[in-house]
Protein backbone atom coordinates (compact mmCIF):
# COMPACT_ATOMS: atom_id res chain seq x y z
CA UNK A 1 0.00 0.00 0.00
CA UNK A 2 1.21 3.54 -0.97
CA UNK A 3 1.75 5.89 1.54
CA UNK A 4 2.88 9.36 2.26
CA UNK A 5 4.73 11.38 4.95
CA UNK A 6 3.44 14.91 6.21
CA UNK A 7 5.51 17.00 4.21
CA UNK A 8 5.24 15.32 1.00
CA UNK A 9 1.08 15.22 1.41
CA UNK A 10 1.41 19.03 2.54
CA UNK A 11 3.68 19.94 0.07
CA UNK A 12 1.21 18.21 -2.90
CA UNK A 13 -1.66 19.90 -1.40
CA UNK A 14 -0.08 23.56 -0.89
CA UNK A 15 -0.93 23.18 3.03
CA UNK A 16 1.81 24.45 5.38
CA UNK A 17 3.29 21.31 6.99
CA UNK A 18 3.12 22.46 10.52
CA UNK A 19 -1.20 22.85 9.68
CA UNK A 20 -1.09 19.50 8.19
CA UNK A 21 0.15 17.76 11.49
CA UNK A 22 -2.29 19.61 13.54
CA UNK A 23 -4.67 18.07 11.52
CA UNK A 24 -3.68 15.19 11.24
CA UNK A 25 -3.12 15.14 14.98
CA UNK A 26 -7.05 16.04 15.50
CA UNK A 27 -8.70 14.03 12.96
CA UNK A 28 -6.36 10.78 13.26
CA UNK A 29 -5.94 8.10 15.66
CA UNK A 30 -2.41 7.98 17.25
CA UNK A 31 -0.04 6.11 15.14
CA UNK A 32 1.68 3.22 17.41
CA UNK A 33 4.72 2.47 15.22
CA UNK A 34 5.88 6.64 14.85
CA UNK A 35 5.33 8.24 18.55
CA UNK A 36 8.05 10.96 19.28
CA UNK A 37 10.52 8.70 20.36
CA UNK A 38 10.78 6.79 17.61
CA UNK A 39 12.18 8.98 15.21
CA UNK A 40 10.19 7.95 12.34
CA UNK A 41 8.04 10.00 10.41
CA UNK A 42 4.52 9.36 10.06
CA UNK A 43 3.41 7.53 6.85
CA UNK A 44 -0.92 8.24 5.59
CA UNK A 45 -2.84 6.02 3.47
CA UNK A 46 -4.12 7.80 0.52
CA UNK A 47 -7.36 7.18 2.88
CA UNK A 48 -6.15 8.85 5.83
CA UNK A 49 -4.62 11.57 3.96
CA UNK A 50 -8.01 11.82 2.08
CA UNK A 51 -9.69 12.28 5.52
CA UNK A 52 -7.54 14.72 7.29
CA UNK A 53 -7.61 16.96 3.81
CA UNK A 54 -11.92 16.72 3.97
CA UNK A 55 -11.99 17.55 7.48
CA UNK A 56 -9.29 20.19 7.31
CA UNK A 57 -11.37 21.51 4.63
CA UNK A 58 -14.04 21.75 6.82
CA UNK A 59 -12.72 24.03 9.89
CA UNK A 60 -10.02 26.21 7.36
CA UNK A 61 -12.18 26.89 3.97
CA UNK A 62 -16.02 26.04 5.96
CA UNK A 63 -14.91 27.27 9.00
CA UNK A 64 -16.51 24.51 11.33
CA UNK A 65 -14.82 24.00 14.62
CA UNK A 66 -12.74 20.82 14.94
CA UNK A 67 -15.26 19.13 16.76
CA UNK A 68 -17.91 19.54 14.43
CA UNK A 69 -15.46 18.61 11.33
CA UNK A 70 -15.13 15.28 12.91
CA UNK A 71 -18.76 15.10 13.43
CA UNK A 72 -19.58 15.17 9.80
CA UNK A 73 -16.78 13.61 8.58
CA UNK A 74 -17.92 10.35 10.83
CA UNK A 75 -22.04 11.21 9.35
CA UNK A 76 -21.20 11.18 5.87
CA UNK A 77 -18.12 8.84 5.17
CA UNK A 78 -20.29 5.92 4.67
CA UNK A 79 -22.12 8.17 2.35
CA UNK A 80 -18.97 9.32 0.50
CA UNK A 81 -17.98 5.73 0.29
CA UNK A 82 -21.46 4.69 -1.40
CA UNK A 83 -20.73 7.26 -4.09
CA UNK A 84 -17.44 6.27 -4.75
CA UNK A 85 -16.11 9.57 -3.05
CA UNK A 86 -13.32 7.97 -0.97
CA UNK A 87 -10.49 6.24 -1.07
CA UNK A 88 -11.44 3.15 0.55
CA UNK A 89 -15.23 2.74 -1.37
CA UNK A 90 -15.31 -0.55 -1.51
CA UNK A 91 -14.88 -1.59 -5.23
CA UNK A 92 -18.43 -3.51 -5.43
CA UNK A 93 -20.14 -0.54 -5.18
CA UNK A 94 -22.52 -0.02 -8.26
CA UNK A 95 -24.07 3.55 -8.61
CA UNK A 96 -27.54 3.34 -10.02
CA UNK A 97 -28.17 4.70 -13.64
CA UNK A 98 -29.25 8.20 -12.44
CA UNK A 99 -26.22 8.39 -10.14
CA UNK A 100 -23.90 6.89 -13.40
CA UNK A 101 -25.35 10.31 -14.89
CA UNK A 102 -23.89 12.78 -11.94
CA UNK A 103 -21.18 14.83 -12.89
CA UNK A 104 -20.21 16.11 -9.03
CA UNK A 105 -21.69 16.02 -5.98
CA UNK A 106 -22.50 19.10 -3.60
CA UNK A 107 -23.72 18.21 0.31
CA UNK A 108 -25.79 20.87 2.21
CA UNK A 109 -24.77 20.99 5.88
CA UNK A 110 -27.66 22.62 7.47
CA UNK A 111 -27.26 22.89 11.69
CA UNK A 112 -29.59 21.38 13.55
CA UNK A 113 -31.28 23.01 16.34
CA UNK A 114 -29.14 20.76 18.89
CA UNK A 115 -25.48 22.32 18.82
CA UNK A 116 -23.22 20.18 17.64
CA UNK A 117 -25.46 17.91 15.25
CA UNK A 118 -25.97 18.50 11.68
CA UNK A 119 -28.67 17.77 8.93
CA UNK A 120 -27.42 16.66 5.42
CA UNK A 121 -28.83 17.19 1.89
CA UNK A 122 -26.86 16.12 -0.73
CA UNK A 123 -27.29 17.18 -5.08
CA UNK A 124 -26.24 15.01 -7.70
CA UNK A 125 -25.93 17.84 -10.64
CA UNK A 126 -26.44 15.82 -13.94
CA UNK A 127 -26.81 19.12 -15.87
CA UNK A 128 -26.00 22.80 -16.62
CA UNK A 129 -27.26 24.90 -18.42
CA UNK A 130 -27.38 28.90 -19.26
CA UNK A 131 -30.65 29.98 -20.62
CA UNK A 132 -32.83 32.75 -20.95
CA UNK A 133 -35.99 33.67 -18.44
CA UNK A 134 -38.28 36.30 -19.75
CA UNK A 135 -35.35 37.77 -21.01
CA UNK A 136 -33.35 37.50 -18.54
CA UNK A 137 -30.04 34.97 -17.83
CA UNK A 138 -30.68 32.40 -15.58
CA UNK A 139 -29.26 28.79 -14.92
CA UNK A 140 -31.32 25.88 -15.72
CA UNK A 141 -29.90 22.82 -13.26
CA UNK A 142 -30.90 18.80 -13.26
CA UNK A 143 -29.84 16.87 -10.33
CA UNK A 144 -30.76 14.04 -8.24
CA UNK A 145 -31.42 14.89 -4.39
CA UNK A 146 -31.02 13.17 -1.44
CA UNK A 147 -32.51 14.74 1.94
CA UNK A 148 -31.82 12.07 4.09
CA UNK A 149 -28.26 11.36 4.65
CA UNK A 150 -27.18 9.04 7.32
CA UNK A 151 -26.29 11.33 10.59
CA UNK A 152 -26.06 11.10 14.22
CA UNK A 153 -28.37 13.68 14.98
CA UNK A 154 -30.31 13.00 18.23
CA UNK A 155 -34.17 12.28 18.65
CA UNK A 156 -34.93 15.92 19.98
CA UNK A 157 -33.54 17.63 16.82
CA UNK A 158 -35.40 15.47 14.52
CA UNK A 159 -35.49 17.39 10.98
CA UNK A 160 -35.72 20.91 12.58
CA UNK A 161 -33.13 22.31 10.48
CA UNK A 162 -32.01 26.21 11.16
CA UNK A 163 -32.48 27.93 7.59
CA UNK A 164 -30.28 30.53 7.82
CA UNK A 165 -27.19 28.23 9.46
CA UNK A 166 -26.05 26.18 6.15
CA UNK A 167 -22.87 25.71 4.43
CA UNK A 168 -22.06 23.80 1.06
CA UNK A 169 -19.62 21.40 0.74
CA UNK A 170 -18.39 20.68 -2.74
CA UNK A 171 -17.75 16.70 -2.11
CA UNK A 172 -16.91 15.62 -5.59
CA UNK A 173 -14.36 18.90 -6.38
CA UNK A 174 -12.56 17.87 -3.00
CA UNK A 175 -12.46 14.24 -3.65
CA UNK A 176 -11.36 14.43 -7.16
CA UNK A 177 -8.93 17.33 -6.81
CA UNK A 178 -7.45 15.53 -3.53
CA UNK A 179 -6.88 12.06 -6.36
CA UNK A 180 -5.51 13.73 -9.05
CA UNK A 181 -2.96 15.68 -7.12
CA UNK A 182 -1.62 12.25 -4.77
CA UNK A 183 -1.86 10.26 -7.84
CA UNK A 184 0.31 12.09 -9.65
CA UNK A 185 2.53 12.05 -6.82
CA UNK A 186 2.60 8.23 -6.01
CA UNK A 187 2.91 7.42 -10.11
CA UNK A 188 6.09 9.76 -10.21
CA UNK A 189 7.51 7.97 -7.31
CA UNK A 190 6.93 4.57 -9.26
CA UNK A 191 9.11 5.17 -11.81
Amino acid sequence: MATLTSKEISKILSIPVERWKRWCREFLPPDPTAGRGAGLARRYSVAEGFEVHFAGFLVHSLGFSVPDAKTILADLRGWLKTKRLHPDAPPHVILSDPEMAVRRWEVFIWGANVPGEFIYEARGIISRAYVKHEEHPAVQELFLEEKNLPTTVSDQTGDKKDIFNFRILQVSIIYHAFTILVSGVMERGKS
